[in-house]
């Protein structure tokens, strides 16, 4: 996991400094929404937090993107600090087709800024969306994840 959080880092280009303010603004110009990760799914795929981009979000599924029951691992980080003890919550769904699937819970992971949820149920194959919304009081958002799952 360690690893993970410092490839974020170097990727996101997050990394805090000693004394970071939290009074800055994320004014991003980029060609599409950074809350979104979209295309074809790999393991630790990220996604930043909107509104304010303020964390990162890796999204792990066991058995990677097919049909059938996964346990997701998230980790996520604020400006490359692991951030513990977040409200988390998971939605997956089908926007085509206009449905979900079931609800998880998700609960702290083994390590800080990793969290987990078990039997994620994707159940047919398509483009899935899942959405990842953090409740910190401050700094939350949603990260969005989109990518094809086959059979």
């Amino acid at each position: 996991m360690r690893a993970t959080n410092v490839v974020l880092c170097v990727l996101l280009g997050a990394c805090a400094e000693a004394g970071h303010s939290h009074d800055h603004d994320h004014d991003h110009d980029h060609d599409s929404d950074p809350a979104a990760s979209t295309g074809a799914y790999t393991d630790g795929m990220t996604a930043m937090t909107q509104p304010g981009g303020h964390m990162a979000v890796a999204l792990t599924l066991s058995g990677g993107a097919t049909v059938g029951t996964h346990d997701v691992t998230l980790v996520i980080d604020h400006h490359g600090a692991a951030e513990a003890g977040l409200d988390v919550s998971l939605d997956a769904t089908m926007p085509d087709h206009g449905h979900g699937t079931n609800a998880v819970t998700v609960i702290d992971g083994p390590t800080a800024g990793s969290y987990t949820a078990e039997g994620l149920e994707l159940t047919m194959p398509g483009t899935w969306e899942i959405t990842v919304s953090i409740d910190d009081g401050d700094h939350g958002g949603d990260a969005v994840f989109a990518f094809d799952v086959t059979e």
